[in-house]
């Protein structure tokens, strides 16, 4: 058993070989759409062999739950035949209790099981599956697959069931032999939104729960990764601020729906209601307000901010010796106040991030978010400033964390 620390180069192709699962969690994300029908073996190779047309290196085979197909050990062939060079399967492992299934999955080159386990106590499990007996076959998979010479992680959703024992779960987890975490934030879509209810917890207020989970995978040298954990929550783990790249993939696993449901003026069934819970709302409402005004002249970027940003961010972190006089007659586009000498702040002017090409490019957009995403932790709340302050570069956050930032 061994950890693979994912790299943002790393190119990977997801296919969903089918929607239907044994089990039937209260927030899977398929939740609406699931069935008994598997996608046809032509079609399935074919969404395989696109990603290699599209020079990924990885593919991910997921569901509903892939392992469940009579096909699944012949996909996994396929995608090693074709050329790709690291294949991985998301699963709730309960298939894997077999050992002679896993056995044949690994000889046909499958190179890593992500395992979705949610809590170590049976009851909460069972709760969140919502199907008895997945406790004890998913334990028995992942037991199966740490004895063998593959890659093992495990994804662990929070929400209101788990939050409050997460540390104990992860530190059962570690002590069975688990190298490698992806904590992830619940989402309001699929089944989760339907279980709302009984689901949603307030991140703020659990704020230490999280940061105390990723303290523990740290402390035990165990690899960790957050997914749409909001950054203003890790400003104690700042290094573990998710890479804001892994926003381009997913808006490109979307992308057909979201320009299908912009064209029909209708954008997505979960637009506005649910924003307010997602980590992905500020991405949407740029997109929308973007594909507005894709036909009107708008006024492009200004590059010489953003690199008198990144000028000013380096100076007052790293205390270089550039000079203040140097930027003196300038104005300052989107700086923390608490950055800038007192005297400098009226010169500080706050702008909306715009769209600039005259056609919209659903990708180049979100790459334009992307490069311009500014945070701030949560003590900015209080700051007399905080209405009109954009915060620091997320880059910069996940990189030096935010104790340049002095809220007044």
């Amino acid at each position: 058993m061994g950890c693979y620390t994912y790299k943002m180069n790393d190119k990977t192709h997801w296919v969903a070989i089918t929607s239907f699962c044994n089990n039937n969690c209260l927030f899977c994300l398929d939740g609406k759409h699931k069935s008994n029908i598997f996608l046809s073996d032509f079609q399935i190779k074919k969404n395989i062999l696109e990603g290699i047309n599209n020079n990924c290196s990885r593919i991910v085979l997921s569901g509903g739950e892939a392992s469940i197909s009579p096909n699944f050990k012949e996909y996994i062939k396929y995608s090693k035949l074709v050329g790709y060079k690291h294949i991985q399967t998301i699963t709730n492992g309960r298939m894997f209790s077999n050992e002679l299934f896993l056995d044949e999955c690994i000889c046909a080159g499958l190179d890593e099981i992500t395992f979705s386990i949610h809590s170590h106590r049976k009851d909460i499990f069972e709760q969140i599956t919502n199907s008895t007996m997945s406790y004890k076959q998913t334990y028995k998979g992942l037991i199966n697959a740490l004895s063998k010479k593959i890659i093992v992680s495990c994804d662990i959703v929070l929400n209101k069931l788990n939050i409050d024992e997460i540390d104990k779960t992860i530190a059962f987890l570690i002590k069975i032999g688990l190298r490698e975490f992806d904590i992830m934030q619940l989402m309001p879509f699929g089944s989760a939104w339907k279980n709302w209810d009984m689901l949603y917890y307030d991140i703020e207020k659990k704020k230490d729960k999280i940061n105390s989970a990723i303290a523990l995978c740290k402390n035990n040298n165990v690899v960790v990764f957050t997914n749409k954990i909001p950054y203003n929550i890790l400003d104690n783990n700042y290094d573990q601020i998710q890479n804001p790249q892994k926003l381009y993939d997913e808006i490109r696993g979307r992308s057909e729906q979201i320009i299908e449901r912009l064209n029909s003026d209708s954008f997505l069934e979960c637009y506005p209601k649910r924003c307010k819970y997602c980590f992905l709302k500020d991405l949407c409402q740029f997109i929308i307000d973007s594909f507005k005004k894709c036909n009107k002249e708008e006024k492009k970027l200004n590059t010489k901010d953003t690199i008198i940003f990144s000028k000013m961010d380096n100076y007052y972190h790293n205390k270089s010796k550039i000079k203040i006089i140097d930027y003196y007659n300038l104005k300052f586009k989107n700086i923390p106040f608490c950055i800038m000498p007192k005297h400098l702040r009226e010169k500080i002017s706050f702008e909306d991030l715009t769209y600039d090409k005259k056609n919209f490019d659903l990708m180049y957009c979100t790459q334009i978010f992307i490069n311009h995403i500014k945070v701030k932790p949560i003590k900015c709340k209080d700051c007399f400033y905080n209405y009109k302050c954009k915060g620091i570069s997320v880059l910069k956050a996940k990189k030096s964390g935010f104790n340049q930032l002095k809220p007044e």
